[in-house]
């Protein structure tokens, strides 16, 4: 016979099977005290077998808790370890993956846990798993409204390098299955969640970008794909992963698709988000024989991989040891009118009044039927500018740092 501390104690030694071993007997000779002790030995069991990635031990272990109904709420720790499991020893692309995944989700969807950190780690094993089709089902047994504070927070994995945080993974995640599931009405009842988020969370980057491909999976041909997302594009059009997504929608347009690239990495934003834009761009130009345009791009990449310690991409690492890679000078000269074909693209807002310039003030405002516009002292000096001229102007939606707020600015003077 033996008690909870003496099997804790077993277990906490590393003798995980002898103090199972025990508990058990126990159990099969009626001992009161015996489901307890078996079920805080099979806890070390999967603790066990999670750490050394012993699937079909897991789960016989795991189904032996819950007949001893000890996977309860109170047992979080071991939602920890399935996590666990998921994320360490269960690969994406494995063939016999999601059959696991689903067998581990039927186990847990009869209950209910409580929001916190074992809780959270279930979430962040499973959402690793984009392209299992089940992984909107489970999201929506575990339910988003139950992140923690700490997890919108990026984390960092080692000192100076921080990763997504947990909600941000998790959105993502559930984008890119729903979009796999093309379910018009779950994508429906999702975009206002996520348009929440975003609004809640602006350093969450790569969010404006899964929404607005969600967004385009609304629309059954190009014509309606892009009347669904131009108005966010426009709202958006200072964001390089508009620009990114607007790209897919005209691969079958070479400027237009070229254009939107050239206008991501023209975009004010950390190098560090625009490999994948330049690694098409790159393509493109060596398709086009445009060697010196693609040698720039190739370029701006590694100077940017690099230094982080990032491995570089493998067409990077191929285009690297070609020849032709130190025959050529690098240019940066964009060979299409890329910022007009992308104000067509969205149709930002054309504008036309009449210019109100204080003498003691930089910048301007253009004021027109619709409202006033902020023209900065940019744009002023730039145009040449002054009190009572008519002009037109393009105007975008964009954060003014001076107001710290969202709004329309001039950001072309179109002079009559």
């Amino acid at each position: 016979m033996a008690g909870l501390n003496e099997i804790i104690a077993l277990c906490k030694s590393g003798q995980v099977l002898e103090a199972y071993s025990q508990a058990k007997a126990d159990l099969e000779q009626g001992m009161p005290w015996a489901k307890l002790t078996t079920g805080k030995a099979l806890y070390y069991c999967i603790r066990k077998d999670a750490e050394e990635g012993r699937y079909e031990e897991l789960i016989v272990h795991l189904d032996e808790l819950m007949a001893l109904e000890q996977l309860t709420p109170e047992n979080e720790n071991t939602i920890f370890w399935i996590g666990y499991f998921a994320k360490k020893h269960l690969s994406p692309t494995a063939i016999d993956t999601p059959k696991r995944l689903s067998a581990l989700f039927s186990r847990l969807k009869p209950f209910s846990f409580k929001p916190g950190i074992s809780y959270s780690a279930l979430l962040e094993g499973f959402t690793r798993h984009d392209s299992w089709l089940e992984l909107d089902d489970f999201m929506e047994w575990w339910n988003l409204q139950n992140l923690t504070p700490e997890d919108y927070l990026p984390l960092e994995v080692v000192p100076g390098r921080k990763i997504l945080s947990v909600a941000e993974r998790a959105y993502i995640a559930k984008s890119k299955v729903l979009l796999r599931l093309n379910d018009r009405e779950r994508i429906e009842e999702f975009l206002p969640r996520m348009e929440k988020l975003m609004e809640n969370h602006t350093e969450m980057l790569y969010l404006g970008y899964f929404y607005g491909k969600l967004l385009l999976s609304m629309g059954r041909n190009t014509t309606e794909a892009l009347n669904a997302v131009i108005p966010f594009a426009r709202k958006k059009s200072t964001e390089f992963w508009v620009w990114q997504l607007l790209s897919d929608v005209f691969v079958n347009e070479p400027d237009k698709h070229l254009a939107c690239l050239l206008r991501a990495v023209h975009c004010r934003t950390q190098e560090k988000f625009l490999g994948k834009v330049r690694i098409k761009l790159a393509q493109i130009y060596i398709q086009r024989n445009q060697l010196g345009l693609a040698k720039y791009q190739i370029d701006k990449v590694t100077q940017c991989y690099l230094p982080q310690g990032w491995h570089l991409p493998y067409e990077v690492e191929c285009w690297i040891h070609q020849p032709w890679i130190n025959n050529v000078a690098s240019s940066n000269h964009p060979p299409v009118d890329f910022q007009t074909i992308t104000d067509e693209i969205i149709g930002s807002k054309i504008v036309e009044g009449i210019v109100v310039k204080r003498p003691d003030k930089e910048f301007a405002f253009l004021k027109t039927e619709k409202g006033d516009y902020y023209i900065s002292p940019k744009i002023v000096d730039r145009n040449q500018l002054s009190n009572s001229e008519k002009v037109k102007s393009l105007v975008v939606y964009e954060y003014n740092k001076k107001r710290k707020s969202k709004e329309w600015i001039c950001v072309k003077i179109m002079k009559k």
